[in-house]
């Protein structure tokens, strides 16, 4: 028998064993060969290791491990395209005043406090969920269908309540609240873009509302949601056809009838 060990990075991985039948023994040319054949099945596994470290690479935050949002985007698609009747729920948090932390404690420790909330969010989730950094200090926890409004509200306080607890780091307890917005979809009916875009609207919502609040996606911040687009639309088209009014609205000093400045107003004149 015939053994050659498994190299890699002058570290033996494993030995590959052959059997001669026989009582003649190996020659030169028969161990080169072996030696070869280990050396192909090495540099064949180090490009498979290389690869999987690349994909995983390509799907997860390098900073905190959790999936990325490209692997967020392709989970929705995935979901949103599955059997129909269930209801899936998309939880967006953002921690409120985050810059005070990279100001006050530096990018560090505010890196500290990302990592340590990946974790807690790994620890509250459900089998099926899964966990994403969008960016920044934004994350999102998809919830596995069927759900409903009061257990994706549930899972949303728990994970508000944990995040704020204290993070420790170089002698400092740092904690801030966040701020969640949930959006709730009928598989096959709304597509993993559109849940992502109420879920983000529900969670300015609630940083509007003064922060570390839990807001749905409903109707009412539909409607906001398309008076806006149209607004924007709207005005976008009057720019372009110049129907903009340049006015100047003067301040005066009412004691002494003294014009002290001049506002300068751009006004549109609807039709």
């Amino acid at each position: 028998m015939a053994t050659v060990p498994l190299v890699h990075d002058d570290v033996t991985e494993g030995v590959l064993g052959f059997v001669n039948f026989g009582d003649r023994p190996w020659s030169i040319e028969e161990i080169n060969a072996l030696q070869a054949i280990a050396s192909l099945i090495m540099q064949l596994q180090a490009r498979i290791d290389a690869e999987e470290r690349l994909h995983h690479s390509a799907f997860h935050d390098s900073l905190t491990g959790v999936a990325n949002r490209r692997a967020l985007l392709a989970e929705l698609d995935s979901r949103s395209q599955g059997a129909a009747d269930h209801t899936t729920a998309l939880v967006f948090l953002d921690f409120d005043h985050f810059k005070t932390v990279n100001d006050a404690f530096g990018h560090t420790a505010g890196d500290r406090l990302l990592v340590a909330t990946a974790d807690r969010l790994r620890t509250t989730i459900r089998p099926g969920d899964l966990v994403a950094r969008a960016m920044g200090d934004e994350f999102v926890v998809l919830l596995a269908a069927p759900i409903d409004y009061l257990e994706a509200f549930a899972v949303a306080e728990r994970i508000r309540e944990l995040v704020a607890l204290p993070v420790e780091t170089d002698g400092h307890a740092i904690n801030r609240t966040v701020s969640i917005g949930i959006a709730l979809g009928e598989v096959g009916r709304v597509t993993g873009e559109e849940l992502l875009v109420q879920a983000d609207t529900a969670l300015h919502s609630a940083k509007a509302r003064g922060r570390n609040q839990i807001v749905f996606f409903d109707d009412e911040l539909r409607d906001v949601t398309h008076e806006r687009h149209d607004m924007e639309r709207l005005l976008g088209s009057a720019i372009e056809d110049n129907r903009l009014e340049l006015h100047y609205q003067p301040e005066l000093d009412l004691r002494t009838g003294r014009l002290l400045a001049l506002e300068a107003l751009m006004r549109w004149r609807h039709p």
